[in-house]
């Protein structure tokens, strides 16, 4: 009984390190199953624990990005780079801009301070809106402060308020020096097969081969009296199809007894 090929998990140091911001792991399995899922998500949780596991976010169907990054990354020359870069950032606006933008929407808000980095934020309008901000856990009752890293609205009018700098309340995800810490790991080179050392075990069989699901297409070899379909003019003119029509009415043929 030889082995056969069923998964492969593959998770790098580097970027097991750096998964912030490159991939974490990839894998190949025989099929897209909830089995497979779970096996995968269970080595995710191994490598990088359940409790950083608890708090990410998976998305899917990401290929319009991916190929922009590759793209980019396949410049050789700068002036292409740059081309490749500025198509990202269309997609992806700064953070400097949406920042801009919550800080400006601050003034529609009256902060009050009520003690230890605490503050009731109610509108300008005269609606009976309202919030609670705490700027020392970096947090608003409206969530947004929270789910995107950065002050939200009402957090801004409590540091307008007090005249504090935006950018200590802003996530470190989104500092540059970050990003430059993703790239600070190795992901060490690999020698080609003919430096690999040759183990005495079989080599490991294909995986099993799976047929795709669907409906599939059922083809018959026509009769020789069946007409075959060469193309366009192929196709029977109006009279044609009048008189076959009247020889199929004739002969009592219909869509259920049609041969």
């Amino acid at each position: 009984m030889r082995p056969r090929f069923q998964r492969i998990y593959i998770c790098l140091d580097a970027c097991k390190r750096s998964f912030m911001i490159l991939p974490i792991t990839y894998a190949v399995v025989e099929a897209e199953t909830k089995d497979s899922w779970r096996w995968l998500l269970l080595n995710l949780c191994d490598n990088l624990g359940v409790d950083k596991i608890r708090w990410c976010t998976f998305m899917s169907d990401q290929q319009k990005l991916k190929m922009m990054m590759w793209k980019a990354a396949k410049a050789t020359y700068v002036q292409e780079w740059e081309r490749r870069m500025k198509e990202i950032q269309e997609i992806f606006p700064k953070i400097n801009k949406k920042i801009e933008r919550e800080f400006d929407k601050g003034e529609e808000w009256l902060a009050i301070y009520a003690g230890r980095d605490k503050y009731e934020v109610s509108s300008s309008q005269g609606n009976r809106a309202k919030f609670v901000v705490d700027l020392n856990l970096h947090e608003c009752s409206c969530r947004k402060f929270q789910l995107t890293g950065y002050p939200c609205e009402h957090a801004m009018s409590c540091i307008r308020k007090m005249c504090l700098d935006v950018k200590n309340y802003v996530n470190k995800c989104y500092r540059k020096e970050t990003y430059v810490d993703c790239y600070q790991h190795v992901i060490c080179p690999l020698n080609g097969p003919n430096l690999w050392s040759q183990t005495e075990n079989d080599d490991v069989l294909p995986p099993v081969f799976r047929k795709a699901i669907g409906h599939l297409k059922l083809s018959r070899n026509k009769t020789g009296d069946e007409p075959r379909n060469n193309g366009p003019l192929s196709k029977l003119s109006r009279t044609g199809q009048q008189q076959k029509c009247s020889y199929c009415f004739a002969l009592g043929h219909n869509k259920k007894n049609l041969p």
